[in-house]
């Protein structure tokens, strides 16, 4: 299912046609070629065709139809539309009065809809409904399949239900982030309950039965036995990066499609054998995108993924279908083979897709393929494992994706300064100087390497800055009863995201990252845990958190600091402009004062055990270069780039028309408009003040922001104790020093 964090309006417009070319391999006589893509895009209420406002929550192939499900509040859209991408029906079902989700639906032979659904309870409860309906949305019957349910506040209960051709049904409700529950039914009635892992799925065969894969290192599918609630025949299958598994009716000898993260393959169960029907990258998507896939009477291919978007930072996310209409050549002219290089990492950025297509295009020598070792069906710890096992035992991708979030030891990657200053066209001079250290080891060595950055910062009034000199724990305890603010940081500012921002954002301050020290027992630390414990337990849910809430209300003095990251640099200047530059960026409190903070977007590195490390940096510096692209939005590392843009923002762009009476008439345009603090203000071209401002806030960033999500664990329980008035701060402090040194120890 779709995370209902992706989830937009469905709109329905056509945006683009074009033909790229693909091959099977692994020994099937033909080729892929001339596929025609129809691409349509659901994010915007732009036409009146199509008004549906709700979550798209799955699709599935129906006959000659692609049949989409979306839901609303407390209602369902089912749309079915023709192969090419034109709308045949809309139907809209009024469900419940509470708040529900879809975890599957199927169409009975009668052309009735059976949904499976959740519904949340007003005492915060789940129940698992099953109902029939007909086309026209009315209710024939409902069943309540499981009731009582507790919910989960990590997963949402989010799910999965899979109908057999027997009527049968399977469905997986996620209870946390690493465990979920299997219920088998037969007739209506339960047959079998039992505990899973978070990483397992069910697909159904083109048999008709139903299967539970095993997502992990054994990579095992098990039938289901509906009549005795046990398990059938189970299949391991020779697919080493199994992320989604779908079901196919009519594709030629095989069983089910399987997505592993780079090719979409046709999988034969008793043989064992497997056909890469479909490069996902040369479609410019990968397999943590896809949501759904079905297949056609006609032989199309339909895809849904949730492709994110990027205006230089900001993030938005569309739901896209893709109709791949294919076209067979028997003779295919052979390919010549190539050598592989492999990228691995948490996830992938737009840009390095694109670049990885262009590169597996141009290269005669080289193809790279994507390991995703931590897709939206595989748990963060089961994929950090994999990622650790392959990397130590020599197995390990040649390039390596982390955007900082300490996937590996730096010892396992090579030094890319040696790379820039032995390479014809880069210098490390092309970069902010302050970034690129931040990015260094203390011993010089450079292990990773993005091309844009994100800055964290505290804002102030200019009016407090003088009262906040000297921003450390210390000073920022003694001066909290001086200031006269409602809140310290806004009422999103929770204890636990105190603290963990004081942790990842105070350099080697309370962790020594390089070193694996702790020093918690510190009064710097004990002063941190001080000011924590004079916020909120937990933020205020009923708050909608805005940026411009929260710069409103530390302009009028509703509170003192606000946590601010600056994505672009036009974000900085349009924010001060708008707030008549009210404010000054006083970095996050360290022991040394304050410090902004450098966050990569991405960052990239090679694996020093690589065999092909020069045709890895072949591909690396292709995104330090000035025409690079972008790993996904984010400031420059080149500074020609970022200056580029300064320049584009200082140019003034003018209006002229001609009135009869007084003749031309010119003026300079607005940048932007904005309605700040109940004033409606324009911003026009950067002055040169503006940029050297500007300039100066980044060039100050030194930290580069680290965290460790177990280690966060620990000091977190530990912290209660002090909160809840069991211990002083002094001795949790001393507590959390010797557990996480531990924990530091061990991890080496």
């Amino acid at each position: 299912m779709i995370n209902i964090n992706r989830c937009f309006s469905l709109v329905l417009s056509f945006i683009l046609s074009l033909q790229l070319t693909a091959c099977m391999s692994n020994g099937d006589d033909n080729a892929l070629q001339d596929f025609i893509i129809n691409e349509y895009t659901f994010f915007s209420q732009e036409h009146d065709l199509h008004e549906i406002q709700y979550s798209v929550d799955g699709a599935m192939a129906h006959g000659e139809h692609i049949v989409l499900w979306n839901t609303g509040f407390s209602r369902v859209g089912v749309t079915k539309l023709s192969s090419d991408g034109s709308i045949f029906a809309e139907t809209n079902i009024q469900m419940s009065h509470n708040p529900l989700q879809v975890l599957g639906l199927n169409i009975t032979n009668d052309e009735l809809y059976e949904i499976i659904f959740t519904e949340l309870k007003p005492g915060g409860d789940i129940v698992i409904h099953y109902g029939l309906y007909n086309q026209q949305g009315g209710e024939i019957s409902t069943k309540v399949l499981v009731d009582n349910v507790a919910r989960s506040d990590e997963s949402n209960n989010a799910g999965q239900a899979v109908f057999a051709d027997d009527g049968n049904i399977a469905i997986v409700l996620q209870n946390g982030s690493d465990r979920s529950t299997l219920y088998l039914f037969s007739d209506g009635e339960i047959v079998k309950q039992s505990i899973l892992s978070s990483n397992q799925c069910i697909v159904r065969l083109k048999s008709g039965k139903l299967a539970l894969s095993q997502q992990d290192d054994t990579n095992t599918l098990r039938e289901f036995d509906f009549s005795t609630g046990d398990w059938g025949e189970e299949y391991s299958l020779a697919v080493s990066n199994v992320q989604r598994m779908f079901q196919t009716d009519s594709l030629q000898a095989n069983d089910l499609l399987i997505d592993d993260g780079t090719y979409l393959i046709g999988y034969a169960l008793e043989s064992n054998t497997q056909n890469r029907f479909i490069n996902l990258l040369e479609i410019g998507i990968t397999g943590t995108q896809v949501y759904y896939c079905g297949l056609l009477p006609d032989g199309s291919i339909f895809l849904l993924y949730s492709e994110r978007l990027d205006n230089r930072g900001l993030a938005s996310w569309s739901n896209k279908l893709i109709i791949l209409s294919l076209t067979y050549n028997p003779n295919p002219n052979p390919t010549e083979q190539r050598t592989i290089i492999t990228i691995g990492g948490r996830w992938y950025a737009e840009g390095i897709q694109h670049e990885v297509i262009k590169y597996n295009n141009e290269n005669g020598e080289y193809i790279i393929e994507l390991i995703d070792y931590f897709s939206d069906s595989i748990s963060r710890e089961a994929g950090e494992l994999r990622f650790f096992t392959d990397m130590i035992t020599g197995r390990g991708p040649d390039i390596i994706v982390d955007a900082g979030h300490n996937l590996i030891n730096q010892e396992y990657l090579a030094d890319l300064n040696v790379f820039i200053d032995n390479d014809p066209e880069l210098s490390r001079s092309d970069f902010f100087q302050n970034i690129l250290s931040s990015l260094e080891t203390p011993d010089g060595k450079l292990p990773l390497i993005t091309n844009a950055f994100y800055i964290w910062t505290m804002l102030a009034r200019r009016d407090n800055t003088e009262k906040l000199e000297h921003f450390t724990f210390d000073s920022l305890l003694l001066r909290l009863d001086e200031l006269d603010a409602l809140a310290l940081a806004g009422n999103y500012m929770s204890r636990e995201r105190f603290i963990r921002n004081a942790i990842q954002f105070s350099g080697n301050d309370f962790i020594d990252w390089d070193n694996n020290k702790a020093n918690l027992d510190s009064d710097a630390f004990i002063a941190m845990l001080d000011i924590a414990s004079r916020l909120p337990e937990q933020k205020d849910a009923r708050i909608t958190i805005s940026e411009d809430n929260n710069l409103r209300h530390l302009f009028n003095g509703r509170q003192l600091l606000h946590e601010y990251t600056l994505m672009r640099p036009e974000d900085y200047y349009f924010m001060q402009a708008k707030a008549r530059n009210s404010f000054v960026a006083i970095g996050m409190p360290t022991t040394s004062g304050g410090q902004n903070i450098v966050q990569p977007v991405e960052g990239i590195g090679i694996n020093i055990g690589s065999q092909n490390k020069e045709a890895a940096w072949d591909f690396v510096r292709r995104f330090l270069l000035p025409d690079g692209s972008p790993f996904f939005g984010g400031i420059p590392l080149r500074i020609d780039k970022y200056e580029e843009i300064i320049t584009e923002l200082m140019t003034p762009v003018f209006w002229e028309f001609t009135l009869p009476s007084i003749g031309a008439v010119t003026g300079e345009e607005q940048f932007k408009r904005f309605l700040f603090n109940g004033e409606e203000i324009d911003v026009y071209a950067m002055t040169a003040e503006d940029a050297v401002e500007i300039r100066g806030f980044i060039e100050s960033a030194t930290i580069r922001h680290r965290i460790d999500n177990a280690l966060m664990a620990i000091i977190e329980e530990d912290s209660q104790n002090f909160f809840n008035g069991i211990r002083t701060a002094a001795d949790t402090a001393r507590i959390m020093q010797n557990r996480v040194q531990t924990y530091l120890n061990e991890k080496g």
